[in-house]
């Protein structure tokens, strides 16, 4: 099995109602902002293809994905590439939704990694997406802070990671 992804931004959601702002019905008052990886994080296991640019998240930050051009793959049941986002200009965030653009014949899932303190790594997986033999998006809506299990706050994104993970 090979995964192919080509894109992985983020999408924040500035309103009370997380789960409509991904639906297509944003809530009065309610903006999303679409963040693309400015960096690596500390999981970079996936193997360039395409234009390879140097860096992983180079591969995966374009609007709109540019497909087989620049990507990432892996085969390896485990392996994870986690990227650094942008701080979000928004008082109030009501929801994080990591997207996934990619393509295989096997498992991924989106990850969200944060850390405690300097011995405590702490991760979510989302939901396995079975991946089809054409490029999708997939998504993953984290609705609170995984750190502190109640709403996400600008300063709790800005430390965050996020990123893909091949789950079978």
């Amino acid at each position: 099995y090979e995964q192919y992804v080509d894109d992985v931004y983020v999408n924040v959601s500035a309103s009370d109602s997380p789960s409509s702002s991904f639906a297509g019905v944003a809530p009065y008052g309610s903006s999303v902002q679409c963040v693309m990886p400015i960096a690596n994080g500390n999981q970079n296991a996936w193997t360039r293809g395409g234009t390879d640019k140097g860096a992983n998240y180079l591969q995966v930050n374009e609007i709109p994905p540019d497909d087989d051009t620049t990507t990432i793959s892996s085969s390896t049941v485990g392996a994870e590439d986690r990227y650094q986002f942008p701080p979000v200009a928004t008082p109030k965030i009501g929801a994080v939704a990591v997207n996934i653009c990619g393509k295989g014949s096997g498992t991924i899932c989106a990850v969200a990694v944060w850390y405690g303190n300097e011995e405590s790594i702490n991760e979510i997986d989302g939901v396995d997406f079975d991946m089809g033999e054409d490029y999708a998006i997939y998504q993953e809506v984290i609705e609170v802070d995984p750190r502190t299990n109640s709403e996400w706050t600008p300063s709790g994104f800005a430390q965050d990671q996020f990123g893909v993970k091949v789950t079978g």
